[in-house]
């Protein structure tokens, strides 16, 4: 079935975004735009076009498998809401979490969580804003994390197709970009007003990126897109209205399962992520570029499957979460070192999504297959019985 592309500026829709792909699969010849940067030439010798794996990608506010800190990975497809799956009763050994009693949902089944991007500072976003993507329908659903009101605010018909999502803040606004794995299409603008139709602009980019993300200050915000088979990772503004936009592209040398945005001191970066082994890197951000890898000792067991960042109380932290025993753990800094944190969440999660509300960290998570979607705080993380 074709896309439904609404913007107004396009005569035949259909037969516009066909002449897009066919810009996009380019890539491969050494002319690709990356996700929305601009329009720019890249030696391929250089930076190169990552090439089409031909699997959908799953988007949260991270990087990482299904997961978000700002990005996802090749994976089953988004946020699946039905009825069923595992079920938690809490024991909180005292004051409960103020959560309220909307929580867990079900929605479309098939589709995508995004968060906006709060960032880790000097600029942070409100980070309350986070949206549904339902591929099926085509429609994009608003919601704003409100602990004591229903969080949902309406919803907006949207082109189909997308896999991965992000939502950077431009010059003040909230925009939306969705990506087209097979394709390299990139659909992008203001978010939409719930109710209202989201009519974006379209660019061909690089097809088969597994990873995208957003790094960096929340206010100008850098966009990271790596393929994981062939170790590419191309950096460059998030922003696609800056006339010659800086580019650049590094080739991992050793594996990662997740890429997650992350800041030491007064240095923004990402973490290279090895589920398999357990190893971490931290690769710093240098006038726009990555830099060296240095070793992240944090003392992490291997065989996680979900992984995300976010601006904990105590600095940027990191949450992992291994789905086969519902196994959740936190690693704040302190102490030259992190601090761990553990306990016990819905088994067979596939997203875990940072948000912000109430001044609080919370993680809304989701489950593809059953697609039970849940609120869960993140400091402290309360013990539960998982009751499936």
């Amino acid at each position: 079935m074709p896309r439904p592309f609404p913007a107004p500026c396009y005569v035949e829709p259909v037969t516009a975004r066909l002449v897009l792909a066919s810009i996009g699969a380019l890539a491969t010849l050494g002319c690709a735009d990356m996700l929305g940067l601009g329009g720019l030439t890249f030696d391929q010798a250089a930076a190169g076009g990552a090439p089409a794996t031909g699997g959908a990608a799953v988007s949260g506010a991270g990087g990482s498998g299904g997961s978000a800190a700002g990005g996802g990975t090749t994976g089953a497809g988004g946020l699946t809401l039905g009825t069923g799956g595992s079920g938690i009763e809490e024991n909180t050994g005292g004051s409960s979490p103020r959560l309220t009693d909307e929580y867990p949902l079900t929605w479309p089944t098939g589709a995508t969580l995004v968060a906006e991007w709060r960032g880790f500072g000097p600029s942070t976003a409100a980070g309350t804003t986070f949206w549904l993507y339902d591929r099926e329908a085509s429609t994009l659903f608003t919601h704003r994390l409100r602990l004591e009101e229903p969080d949902e605010l309406g919803s907006s018909l949207a082109p189909e197709g997308w896999d991965l999502l992000y939502a950077p803040t431009i010059d003040g606004s909230q925009w939306l970009f969705g990506y087209e794995a097979a394709t390299g299409l990139v659909d992008f603008g203001p978010a939409p007003v719930p109710g209202e139709l989201f009519a974006p602009d379209t660019q061909a980019g690089s097809a088969g990126w597994t990873h995208v993300l957003l790094a960096g200050d929340a206010a100008a915000p850098l966009l990271v897109a790596a393929n994981r088979e062939t170790g590419m990772v191309r950096i460059g503004p998030a922003d696609p209205t800056l006339e010659d936009p800086i580019v650049s592209a590094i080739t991992l040398d050793s594996p990662f399962t997740h890429l997650l945005p992350y800041r030491i001191g007064d240095t923004d970066g990402i973490v290279q992520l090895d589920s398999a082994t357990g190893e971490a890197a931290f690769l710093p951000i240098v006038d726009g570029m990555l830099g060296e890898a240095s070793a992240l000792e944090l003392g992490a067991s291997p065989g996680w499957s979900l992984a995300a960042t976010y601006n904990g109380g105590s600095g940027p932290s990191f949450v992992l979460y291994d789905a086969s025993s519902g196994r959740v753990e936190t690693y704040r800094p302190g102490g030259g070192g992190f601090n761990h944190e553990d306990s016990l969440w819905r088994l067979d999660l596939t997203a875990i999504v940072p948000l912000f509300g109430d001044g609080e960290q919370w993680a809304m998570t989701y489950d593809a297959e059953t697609g039970v979607a849940d609120l869960r705080a993140l400091e402290p993380l309360y013990p539960s019985v998982v009751v499936k």
